[in-house]
């Protein structure tokens, strides 16, 4: 009596419980396989764009006809349409994840820059109203402290006609590095406009504020060794009588302009 042939298959077609494990073991690895596919091809863009996923999804899909191929004779036409289902699930969850991650990213971004100032990094104007709206209504609604101080730099436009608009530029951007290095991490810094800054400080009173212009004062001497820089600043706690952010607003910009009549005063006096 002849023997039949072994068979040099993994498996015998005969033999369902060592079928259904060749089959997902074989899912398994073509799945790990396309995962590193999709990570080679990203360790080779500086960025990932959208425009890279059509491509990607193709070479994915290519990778799957490949293993159709080579494990045709392998699975019966039942498995291997399950097999390349599975894949192309994979793929397809792979290219959501990958868009939705770009678009996540830009998201981000766009709202970074929506909410900083182009020139100094600071948050700008939009972030403080939303800032100080928000601490405003914390500080009433916990009876706490709160402080807001404008900063002006002074004779700026003659900065700007006297060393140029790069050095004028220099110059703000010294000022915004001073002002986050003396103010604390959980107070705001702010570019309010031009060449007027704001910070917003919860939990703080305008008589612990002056601690922190000595420092400020200090860091604006090292800004530039051509161009001396000092700014005027006015000082608004929030008492009782201020209804609103607006009015706190309005306080410190009058305290500001004070602060900068005085200074002028001194200018003329010293002449």
């Amino acid at each position: 009596m002849t023997r039949p042939a072994k068979s040099n298959l993994p498996f015998h077609r005969g033999n369902p419980s060592i079928v259904k494990v060749s089959f997902a073991q074989t899912l398994e690895q073509e799945r790990e396989r396309l995962l590193r596919l999709v990570a080679d091809c990203l360790t080779q863009k500086e960025e990932f764009r959208p425009e890279m996923l059509l491509p990607l999804a193709g070479k994915l899909r290519q990778t799957v006809d490949d293993v159709l191929r080579r494990q045709a004779e392998l699975f019966s036409k039942e498995e291997l349409i399950a097999l390349q289902s599975a894949l192309h699930r994979t793929i397809d969850e792979q290219v959501q994840q990958l868009s939705q991650r770009f678009y996540e990213r830009r998201f981000r971004e766009l709202t970074k820059k929506a909410l900083h100032d182009s020139l100094t990094g600071l948050l700008n104007r939009a972030a403080f109203d939303a800032r100080l709206n928000e601490e405003f209504l914390r500080a009433r609604r916990h009876a706490r402290q709160l402080a807001l101080v404008m900063f002006d730099v002074d004779s700026f436009k003659s900065v700007n006609d006297r060393f140029g608009h790069p050095a004028g530029d220099r110059v703000l951007i010294g000022v915004a590095r001073a002002l986050q290095s003396s103010f604390r991490q959980s107070d705001g810094v702010f570019r309010y406009g031009g060449d007027e800054f704001v910070a917003v400080c919860p939990e703080t009173s305008g008589a612990a504020i002056e601690n922190v212009l000595l420092r400020l004062h200090t860091r604006l001497q090292t800004i530039d060794g051509e161009i001396s820089v000092s700014l005027s600043s006015g000082i608004a706690d929030l008492t009782a009588e201020i209804a609103s952010p607006d009015q706190l607003v309005q306080r410190a910009d009058e305290q500001l302009y004070e602060c900068k009549k005085l200074r002028r005063r001194r200018q003329a006096a010293a002449r």
